[in-house]
Order: structure tokens, then C-alpha cells, then sequence
């Protein structure tokens, strides 16, 4: 089929060369007819000229036109919603896409290396996203890289002096404990007496709070946000292309897809966090205890 198509097309442009050359021949013969033939010769080449040249670009866009449905066909049997370029090149699309995916969704997964963007709150670009994060009604789960890890050393090493591990520290210790303080404080009339609860009623209090956080020791291989209805992915690697500057950070240059749920996209992806979900270590109680301690401090300044 594929062959017959090629054949066609040939077929096709060599019958448009012709007529082209039809046209210039008329207007070439034209030069030196005879003046009764001049002028029938100068009007009629042109005129086949155009119509063989307007017949291809007919023909050209015909072709780019089932060229974009058959793409059209094969991102939606793959359940992609949309690619975009890359975070770097599409960081207020994508944030505008994500934020009203978020909205609407009740379960929340994200994993990464850092994202300290996402968690920093002194980030002005992140904080309709974050306030969503800080809903104690949507179930959150981060899973982040171990800053400790070997395989944390490792991507720094090849980003030549990013801060890469800084940043896990930074939103292990300031944003996600900024997050969980936050949902604490939403649910403050339960919070409230939680020094005085049993350990039981205790555990029912910050189970409400629909917050968890892993860090895991693998070689991450990709960033997943998982929300309601669809999946965003992009793929990590482990290399530094001379476009990354000395110190760059390597994340943010590939394309991140977006795939629907009913996508095998989506159920690998989703498969994959499950994964390494169970394979993590669950830090939870630790940064809960941290922004108790915060907010008692709080507390105590009024």
C-alpha cells in the first residue's frame, strides 16, 4: 500500500512538471511567432504554468492535510492528550494545563527528584498550584529522591555543581513540611486536641490529613504527575548534552506527555509509581512531627 502511494504520488508530480513545462514552452515559442501567435502564446503559457504550479500546492496540502490526521489518529489511539516541547519551553502552558487538572482531581501523585518549584513557598509562580497541594481534601503523595542516596551524588556530579542535592533538602525540610503545616492548620478544629487524643484517635487525626511522603534510592528515570483523569510524564536520563550549561540542571529538556487515563500510557506510568511507591521509605510521621513543631511555635508567638 505503502509503495502504491509512493508510486502515485510520482506519477502525480511528474504530470505537474509537465504541465509546468507546457506553459514555459508556450511563453518561450512566444518570443518568436509570428505576432498573430504572440499573443495567444503569452496569454495561454502563463495560464498553464499557474494551473500546474497551483495543482501541486493542492496536491502538498492534500498530503500535509492526511499527514495531520493520521498524527491526529495515532496520538489518540495512544491516549495522548497533548506533548508539550519541554518544562523549559512550555512552563506557563503546562502550569496553566496541570493547575486546572489539579483543580479537579481528588488524588494527587508526584514523582520526582526535587520539586522544590512546586513546594518552595516563597515561589510566586507555583502558589495556585500549592494551595491546591495544601487542601487536606486531596490525597497527596510525593515520592522524592534521597538526597543521601548514591544515585542522588551521582546526578550532581554530572550537572557539574547543581544543587541538586540542595534542593531535595530544601523541600524535604522546608516545603513539605510548609505543605503538611498547611493541612493541619485547614483542619484545625480536629488538630486542636491532639495533645490531648489517644494514640488511636491520634492516628485518625493525621490520617485525615491525606499526606504522605517517600523518598526512594533508584536512578530516577522519570517525573510522573498523576492526577484524576490524566498523566504527565517526562522522561529523566542520565546524560548532559553540550546544550546544558556547566551547573545546569539536566531535567526540563525533554517533552512531557500527557496521557489520558484509560491510556496504557497512563496504567504504565501509574504501575511504575505504584512500584516504587512500595519499594521507598516512608518519611510521613518524621515531617509531620516537624510542622507540629512548627505551628506549636507559631502558636506560642500570638
Amino acid at each position: 500500500m505503502s509503495a502504491m502511494k509512493c508510486h502515485s504520488a510520482d506519477l502525480k508530480h511528474a504530470m505537474f512538471l509537465l504541465v509546468d513545462l507546457c506553459g514555459i514552452t508556450a511563453c518561450v515559442t512566444g518570443l518568436n511567432a509570428p505576432e498573430h501567435w504572440k499573443l495567444f502564446l503569452f496569454a495561454i503559457g502563463p495560464l498553464i504554468t499557474s494551473i500546474g504550479v497551483s495543482s501541486q500546492i493542492a496536491t502538498l496540502k492534500e498530503a500535509s492535510g492526511r499527514r495531520t490526521e493520521e498524527l491526529t489518529k495515532h496520538l489518540d489511539q495512544a491516549g495522548i492528550v497533548d506533548i508539550f516541547p519541554s518544562r523549559r519551553q512550555s512552563s506557563s502552558a503546562l502550569a496553566e494545563v496541570q493547575l486546572a487538572e489539579c483543580s479537579k482531581s481528588q488524588c494527587i501523585d508526584l514523582l520526582g527528584v526535587a520539586f522544590r518549584r512546586e513546594f518552595d513557598p516563597s515561589d510566586e509562580t507555583t502558589e495556585a498550584f500549592r494551595q491546591l497541594l495544601y487542601e487536606p481534601t486531596k490525597f497527596l503523595r510525593v515520592s522524592l529522591l534521597d538526597p543521601e542516596c548514591h544515585a542522588a551524588r551521582e546526578r550532581e556530579e554530572i550537572e557539574y555543581g547543581n544543587a541538586t542535592i540542595d534542593d531535595i533538602a530544601h523541600t524535604l525540610s522546608n516545603g513539605l513540611i510548609v505543605c503538611a503545616a498547611a493541612r493541619l492548620r485547614r483542619l484545625e478544629d480536629r488538630t486542636a486536641c491532639l495533645d490531648l487524643a489517644d494514640g488511636q484517635t491520634r492516628q485518625a487525626i493525621l490520617k485525615s490529613l491525606n499526606f504522605q511522603v517517600h523518598i526512594y534510592d533508584s536512578v530516577p528515570v522519570a517525573q510522573v504527575i498523576r492526577f484524576d483523569s490524566s498523566l504527565f510524564c517526562e522522561q529523566y536520563h542520565i546524560g548532559r548534552p553540550e546544550i546544558v550549561p556547566v551547573g545546569g540542571c539536566i531535567g526540563k529538556y525533554m517533552p512531557v506527555t500527557q496521557y489520558r487515563k484509560d491510556s496504557m500510557g497512563y496504567r504504565f506510568m501509574e504501575s511504575h509509581f505504584e512500584n516504587l511507591w512500595q519499594r521507598s521509605t516512608d518519611i510521613t510521621p518524621v515531617l509531620i512531627g516537624h510542622a507540629l513543631e512548627m505551628l506549636s511555635k507559631a502558636d506560642s508567638r500570638r
